[in-house]
């Protein structure tokens, strides 16, 4: 997916609250929810997205850490996934 249709598709879900979710990048989404799970942190509104590449990815995180969503720590290499939660 694109950089702009990715950022839209997030914005629909975040719907201006910011504050609240946390973004970040991943190879494995899967393993990822699940690390959060363990953490104690919660997944009930965890959604990922396949971003066309590693750089796009990147991009759309930054752009939702910018606006005030907390990013997660940098993703393994290959990280194509953005996800919400």
């Amino acid at each position: 997916m694109n950089e702009n249709r990715l950022i839209c598709d997030i914005e629909r879900r975040i719907r201006a609250n910011y504050e609240a979710w946390t973004v970040g990048v991943t190879n494995d989404p899967i393993r990822r929810e699940r690390e959060f799970a363990a953490d104690g942190q919660r997944t009930v509104w965890w959604q990922d997205w396949t971003a066309e590449s590693e750089a796009t990815a990147r991009a759309v995180a930054d752009f939702f850490a910018r606006k005030g969503c907390l990013l997660a720590p940098d993703g393994a290499p290959n990280s194509v996934h953005v996800y919400i939660c």
